[in-house]
């Protein structure tokens, strides 16, 4: 009978170091089950920041389009207006020379008939 208590000791000895191992165990799972949370965590926060960054990158985009469009926009009117400006030189550069020559050909005429006044005063004076 002696063996009886012994067994019975060692079979709750043995008992005791898996239920310990069991807690151990337990106790590692639940530590890796909170890691496995917070990766899933910071995986959600990395979902949610991409998600942010493409809604950022679609409005970057969309920016850069309209800035296309009106760069495009100014690029038009700036020619339309130095063709403009242009046209209107050319048609004060024609009207300037337009008038430099009949300024010149009433100069010319003044001075022919300066030139006639002034033989005529000397036929005067001399007869």
């Amino acid at each position: 009978m002696n063996g009886l208590p012994q067994a019975l000791s060692q079979a709750i000895a043995n008992a005791n170091a898996w239920q310990q191992r069991a807690e151990m165990y337990r106790q590692d799972s639940d530590k890796w089950e909170g890691r496995a949370y917070e990766a899933l965590d910071g995986w959600k926060k990395e979902e949610a920041r991409t998600a942010q960054l493409r809604t950022e990158l679609k409005a970057a985009q969309q920016q850069a389009e309209a800035n296309r469009v009106n760069r495009d926009e100014w690029k038009v009117w700036g020619t339309q207006t130095r063709d403009n400006l242009k046209q209107m030189c050319d048609k004060w550069k024609v009207w300037g020379t337009q008038t430099r020559d009949s300024l010149e050909q009433v100069i010319a005429q003044r001075d022919a008939r300066i030139a006639q006044l002034e033989a005529e005063l000397k036929t005067a004076r001399g007869a």
